[in-house]
């Protein structure tokens, strides 16, 4: 959140002070929001939206913002509270955004990342809602476990080049994908913008990152690719799921900014 052209001067004594508590608790929301602290953000929200509009007489006519999206937002981090999937899916993107507009490339790459990593798992669970990929129960992804795991060994196998014999105890992101065409998810139907070498290539700039396994801090090239990618797999998942566009999704995660009124 960034609050532009409001001041106050210590001598003199303030004439609204409540608004510059609100202005406080606002930065403090999406401070908690923006360090995925949700809980604590959802436990403040309520009273601050209540305190918004007690005294938005005099908060709309010093700032402006729109208090209809203001409204949605705390809906939205209600359902980050209560850990819906495919709010936290938008959640990832939007923050690596919003981190990447700030250069800070490390961060915003490992998020758009993270992007990539929670739109599979997403994917995962449309097959079967109990399925988790760090504690992986194959079974509740087919009726036929045998099949699956031969043909994850076979496609992992030809797109990596290396020998598998077996379904891994948790999954990375390659992992991921290859068990998605495996267990038949109309994603990997529709990933002509996103086959496996994309996938592997990502994944491999990933892990010489420093908040992976390597000392290489991310520029701006291996941003674009991992965002590149994510918008890619993203785009192909929402008009599987019906959502019109990343755009729609925009405002309610988007920190509002607090313009004084001229």
């Amino acid at each position: 959140m960034s609050v532009k052209n409001y001041s106050f001067n210590p001598v003199k004594k303030m004439n609204n002070p409540r608004i510059a508590e609100i202005c406080s608790k606002l930065s403090r929301f999406y401070y908690l929001w923006n360090t995925f602290n949700f809980n604590e953000a959802f436990s403040i929200s309520k009273e601050l939206f209540n305190q918004i509009l007690q005294f938005s007489n005099l908060f709309v006519t010093k700032f402006n913002i729109d208090l209809n999206i203001l409204q949605n937002q705390m809906t939205t981090i209600d359902l980050l509270h209560q850990n819906n999937r495919l709010k936290l899916l938008w959640n990832f993107f939007f923050t690596a955004e919003r981190y990447e507009k700030n250069n800070q490339n490390d961060i915003s790459a490992l998020l758009y990342y993270r992007t990539i990593e929670s739109i599979f798992d997403n994917a995962l669970k449309d097959i079967s809602e109990n399925f988790d990929r760090s504690n992986p129960n194959y079974e509740t992804l087919s009726n036929n476990p045998e099949e699956l795991k031969n043909d994850f060994i076979r496609i992992k196998s030809e797109y990596t080049k290396r020998s598998i014999s077996n379904l891994p105890k948790n999954l990375s992101l390659v992992d991921s994908y290859c068990l998605l065409e495996a267990a038949g998810s109309e994603l990997m139907k529709n990933n002509q913008k996103f086959q496996s070498k994309r996938v592997i290539g990502v994944s491999e700039t990933r892990n010489v990152s420093i908040y992976a396994h390597g000392i290489t801090p991310m520029n701006k090239n291996s941003v674009e690719k991992i965002k590149n990618l994510a918008i890619d797999i993203l785009l192909t998942y929402i008009n599987i799921k019906g959502i019109e566009s990343i755009e729609h999704e925009r405002e309610n995660f988007q920190f509002l900014l607090l313009d004084n009124k001229q």
